[in-house]
C-alpha cells in the first residue's frame, strides 16, 4: 500500500517499545559488550519496522535523548518475582532511551523504549501520510471513503501470517528480481539508519551491512520450518512443503527427517521426497536428523544415525546433521559436567564421521541442546573428534540461548562451518525463570 501510494506522502511516524520491567541478566547490560540499552536490543526492530513501511528514506541526521545509566531494580512486581539482577552484574548501560531522526524526504520518526520504567508495558508503531495512516498493534488502516472518515482493521487469516513472512524473507534473496522494493530494504537495511544514532555516551556507531561481490553460497529453506503444518495441524506434507518452496523460487530444500514416516520405510521416504525435489528443480544439499550421544546405550544410538547415513547416500544428499546430545539423562550417575562426557561424545561423533566417510557423505552437528550450544564448548567437541569429515552446521540464533554475542561466537568456528541456519528467535529477558530456557525455541 506504502508502493501505491495509498498513505500518500509519510510525513511521520513513532514507534514505541516500552517494558516496566524486564531488564536481561548476563551481557546485555554490559555496555563493553553489548554496546547500549534497550535502543540497541529492543527498538531496533520497532524502528526497522516503521522505517521499511516509509519505504526506507534515506536518514540525514538525530537528535537522542538517551539517558545514563540507572538502577531501576526488576522487582517487587509479583509477574517478575525472582527476576531481580544479580547484585553483582555489571550495569552501565542506559534502561530507557527516547530519540528522532530526521530523513532526506522531511519526514520525521520519533522512538522510544525502556527495559525498566515506572509506567505500563506498552507497545505500538503509527504512520501518519497525507492521505491515510496505519497502526501495527493492530494493525489498521485510518483513512477516507466516501467522505467518512474509515477505520479499517485488517487481519490475514488464520495460519497465512507464518506463510507470508517465509515468502516475504525469501522475497529478499539477492538474486531474485520479482520484488525490487523489498531487495532495496534486503541491501540497505535498518542498520542504515542506525547508523545515524549515537547510542550512549561512547558515541558507538551501528555500521549498514554491506554485500559486496558475487555470492557463493545457495540458499534453502529447511522443512523444518513449516513442522508446525506438517506435524501439529496436518496441512501440509513434506511433498507440499517442497512444492511450496519450489513457488516461493528457493533454489534448494533441506530435508529434516527422523525415524518415523508417514509412508513407506525411511530409506524409500527420503529417496522419494528427494527425487520429488529434483523434478522441481531443488537441489537437497543436507539431510537433518536428531541423535543423543549420552545416552545408555551408546552404540545403538551409533548404529541407528549410521543408518540415516546410509540413507543420505542413497538419496544422493552429500551432508548429515545429527545432534550430539540435549544433555543428561535420566538415571545418568557420572559426574553432570560436559567434561567428564566430551570423551564419549567425541569417540561416537568420530565413529559416525568415519563411517559417513566411507559412504561419500560428510557429517555436522549445530549448536543445539543447551549443553553443547556455546562455541567454547563446539570448539572443544571438534577439537576432542579431529576428524576431517566432521563439520560444522553454525546455528546463528542458538548463541542467543545461552547468552553469548552471535558474532564473536560465529568468528570462532568461521573455519569449520559447512551451512548455516539463519533464524531468529524471540528473546524475551528477564522475563523468564532463570535456567536453560531462556530463549524460545532452544
Amino acid at each position: 500500500m506504502t508502493d501505491k501510494g495509498e498513505f500518500g506522502e509519510i510525513y511521520y511516524a513513532k514507534t514505541s517499545y516500552l517494558r516496566r520491567r524486564g531488564t536481561p541478566t548476563g551481557w546485555f547490560t554490559d555496555k563493553r559488550v553489548s554496546g547500549g540499552g534497550p535502543i540497541l536490543d529492543i527498538a531496533v526492530h520497532r524502528i526497522d519496522a516503521a522505517w521499511y513501511m516509509m519505504a526506507t528514506p534515506s536518514p540525514w541526521g538525530q537528535r537522542r535523548g538517551f539517558q545514563p545509566p540507572r538502577r531501576i531494580p526488576d522487582q517487587g512486581h509479583p509477574a517478575l518475582a525472582g527476576h531481580a539482577l544479580p547484585r553483582q552484574q555489571k550495569n552501565d548501560t542506559e534502561d530507557f532511551g527516547a530519540g528522532v531522526i530526521h530523513f532526506e524526504n522531511g519526514a520525521i520518526l520519533l522512538f522510544e523504549a525502556s527495559w525498566a520504567i515506572n509506567g505500563p508495558d506498552y507497545q505500538y508503531t503509527q504512520l501518519y501520510g497525507t492521505k491515510g495512516g496505519i497502526t501495527l498493534d493492530p494493525l489498521t488502516i485510518y483513512g477516507e471513503r466516501n467522505g467518512y472518515l474509515s477505520d479499517d482493521r485488517l487481519n490475514p487469516g488464520p495460519g497465512k501470517s507464518f506463510e507470508l513472512e517465509i515468502a516475504h524473507f525469501c522475497g529478499l534473496h539477492p538474486h531474485r528480481r520479482a520484488h525490487p522494493h523489498a531487495c532495496r530494504a534486503r541491501l540497505r537495511p535498518a542498520a542504515d539508519a542506525a547508523g545515524h544514532l549515537r547510542f550512549g555516551a561512547a558515541g558507538t556507531r551501528s555500521r549498514p551491512l554491506m554485500l559486496k561481490g558475487k555470492a557463493d553460497m545457495k540458499t534453502c529453506i529447511s522443512t523444518y520450518s513449516f513442522s508446525r503444518l506438517i506435524i501439529s495441524s496436518g496441512a501440509m506434507n513434506h511433498f507440499d512443503v517442497l512444492d511450496k518452496i519450489h513457488e516461493l523460487g528457493v533454489p534448494a530444500a533441506e530435508l529434516v527427517l527422523d525415524d518415523n514416516t508417514s509412508g513407506g520405510s525411511p530409506l524409500e521416504f527420503a529417496c522419494r521426497l528427494a527425487d520429488h525435489a529434483r523434478r522441481l528443480g531443488l537441489d537437497v544439499p543436507i539431510y537433518t536428523t536428531g541423535a543423543n550421544f549420552c545416552c545408555p546405550d551408546v552404540e545403538a544410538e551409533i548404529r541407528r544415525v549410521e543408518r540415516h547415513i546410509d540413507i543420505a547416500a542413497e538419496a544422493g544428499i552429500p551432508l548429515l546433521r545429527h545432534d550430539i546430545t540435549p544433555g543428561f539423562y535420566e538415571g545418568y550417575t557420572g559426574l553432570r559436567t560436559f567434561e567428564a562426557i566430551l570423551p564419549t561424545l567425541a569417540a561416537a561423533i568420530r565413529e559416525v564421521a568415519d563411517y559417513a566417510q566411507k559412504k561419500g557423505v560428510t557429517t555436522c552437528s549445530e549448536n543445539h541442546g543447551r549443553l553443547v550450544q556455546d562455541s567454547d564448548r563446539m570448539l572443544a567437541v571438534f577439537t576432542a573428534v579431529n576428524h576431517p569429515n566432521y563439520r560444522y552446521l553454525c546455528d546463528i540464533g542458538n548463541f542467543g540461548g545461552v547468552d553469548e554475542n552471535c558474532a564473536a561466537a560465529v568468528s570462532k568456528l568461521l573455519p569449520l562451518i559447512s551451512h548455516v541456519h539463519a533464524k531468529g528467535i524471540p528473546f524475551r529477558a528477564g522475563r523468564h525463570a532463570a535456567g536453560p530456557r531462556r530463549a524460545a525455541g532452544c
